[in-house]
């Protein structure tokens, strides 16, 4: 008798990441839609790791995480870590600078 592996799902993916970053890194960050790949012999869910403002659509792609998906273990280290919160600091700061509209200037 075989046994049959069983893997987590997507959303279960989805939910671990966002939950690891939320409270470790930021939370404004949160997982989105992975997709399965094989890393080494095993499947992982590749998790990517987005910024969102509160009640606005996400405002990029800061990462990716990768969940196996035997286990659910999250599938990292410092160096993706530093690179995550590079890149939202990157990006948070760009968005900081980028003017929604022109205020107009009185002249006295």
């Amino acid at each position: 008798m075989q046994t049959q592996i069983r893997y987590i799902s997507a959303e279960q993916a989805c939910r671990i990441v966002t939950l690891f970053v939320a409270y470790q890194l930021a939370d404004l960050l949160q997982g989105d839609k992975p997709i399965l790949v094989q890393q080494g012999h095993a499947p992982h869910w590749r998790v990517p790791v987005i910024l969102r403002a509160r009640q606005v659509e996400p405002l990029g792609v800061v990462g990716y995480l990768n969940v196996d998906a035997q286990t659910g273990r999250l599938d990292m280290d410092r160096r993706i870590l530093h690179r995550i919160v590079q890149n939202t600091q990157q990006l948070a700061s760009r968005l900081l600078l980028r003017p929604r509209w022109a205020c107009p200037v009185e002249n006295d």
